[in-house]
């Protein structure tokens, strides 16, 4: 631990994220762990006893037309179908309990062993890297144990070798973090940051000048070829809102501008989500709008690893289960083959039902519940306005609410 403390010090680690570290690395692996007390005296006495090494400056990079000229590489692609690669940051945003963390999650675990992430998409392996600012250790730890158990890649030596996590590291905007990120993220493909706001709490997300930030993001990613993937929140929607999922991104414009890929996770608790992706900056080509869900798995107890038999046999950290029996899955929907009428009938339908329960909705709404893609929506709106089953008044800023017809 006083080994670890001193080579997270010299990157440039303060007392706060040592502790953290050290905490998990001595609840991991220490047998039996030391005392809470004891850890955080080595983490203080490391971080008051010793300075971080300086880290020189980033320079820019000057080219010549010569340097220009010559054929560039081919794109190290993290997911090559989804336009994630090097560079400017890659944005996943969402509401609350729309499943985007635990999805990340997912990701990591797919990326370290070499899987399909979701089942259908193929992923570069490699080391990563999640930084937890704001969901923490109990849950954290918890949907890890869970996502592996069902993958069964518990003792995976690739997971041993190149999964790492960090529980609330210090704050990135201060003074210096930026070098102590590009250490951490020297030799790893991929780094998650949840959150946004968590990760740079001086950042002014409703300003332009927040993408300043994502900037910063994408110089380390430059520089070391690591993924910076962040997790950000949605806005919460207005009734009278017209538009794609795509502008719920919470914040400035700005922030969208600065990311290279854009994913929106347009879902809600107890639901399927569907995850529209806005924007490829790379390959400029985007996928079709997928549906995913998180999804509690059954696991008999002779299909576990038996090193992860005894996490079973008591409550231990699994306060949102009750127990490690339990697997998580985080999978893309395949939805039923229907023909397009009985589709146009049901999205009729479900419609109807959202209007009847919430007079005056708007259409940013009913695509969020809907999980459909624009056009589809809009011609549903159509007939049920033509059959005269629900009307549509303009409402502030002129925009359509819908209201069910009680005529």
């Amino acid at each position: 631990l006083t080994s670890l403390a001193g080579k997270l010090r010299r990157e440039g680690a303060d007392a706060r994220a040592i502790t953290a570290a050290l905490l998990a690395e001595n609840a991991a692996r220490c047998r039996p762990p030391l005392p809470e007390r004891e850890v955080r005296r080595i983490a203080e006495g490391i971080a008051k006893r010793y300075e971080p090494h300086a880290q020189p400056a980033a320079q820019p990079l000057m080219l010549q037309w010569s340097a220009v000229q010559q054929l560039r590489p081919n794109v190290p692609w993290l997911c090559k179908e989804l336009g994630i690669a090097p560079g400017a940051p890659t944005m996943v945003a969402g509401s609350g309990y729309s499943g985007k963390t635990v999805a990340m999650q997912a990701l990591v675990l797919a990326v370290v062993t070499g899987s399909k992430w979701l089942g259908r998409f193929d992923v570069r392996q490699g080391p990563a890297l999640h930084l937890d600012f704001e969901q923490g250790t109990e849950l954290t730890l918890l949907r890890y144990q869970r996502l592996a158990l069902k993958l069964g890649v518990w003792e995976d030596p690739a997971l041993h070798a190149n999964f790492h996590l960090m529980w609330m590291p210090p704050y990135l905007d201060a003074s210096g973090q930026m070098q102590w990120l590009a250490a951490q993220c020297t030799g790893k493909v991929l780094c998650i940051i949840d959150c946004f706001k968590a990760g740079f709490p001086s950042a002014d997300e409703n300003s332009s000048d927040a993408r300043t930030f994502l900037d910063m993001l994408t110089r380390v990613s430059e520089a070391t070829g690591c993924v910076m993937l962040v997790i950000h929140h949605a806005r919460k929607p207005s009734k009278d809102d017209v538009g794609s999922a795509g502008n719920s991104m919470r914040g400035s414009g700005a922030l969208s501008d600065a990311a290279q890929s854009v994913f929106i996770w347009a879902g809600s608790k107890g639901g399927p989500t569907t995850v529209v992706h806005e924007k490829s900056r790379v390959s400029g080509r985007t996928v079709e709008d997928f549906a995913l869900e998180v999804v509690d798995v059954v696991l008999p107890v002779e299909s576990i690893h038996p090193a992860a038999v005894p996490l079973t046999t008591g409550d231990g950290i699994a306060s949102e289960t009750g127990s490690l029996r339990i697997g998580l899955a985080v999978q893309c929907v395949t939805p039923e083959v229907q023909s397009p009428i009985h589709m146009s009938l049901a999205l009729q339908t479900r419609v109807l039902e959202l209007v009847q329960q919430r007079p005056g909705i708007g259409l940013r709404h009913l695509l969020q519940r809907c999980g459909v893609r624009h056009e589809a929506l809009r011609e549903a709106l159509e007939l049920l306005l033509e059959d005269g089953r629900m009307r549509a008044e303009l409402g502030p800023n002129r925009t359509k609410r819908y209201f069910p017809n009680d005529s």
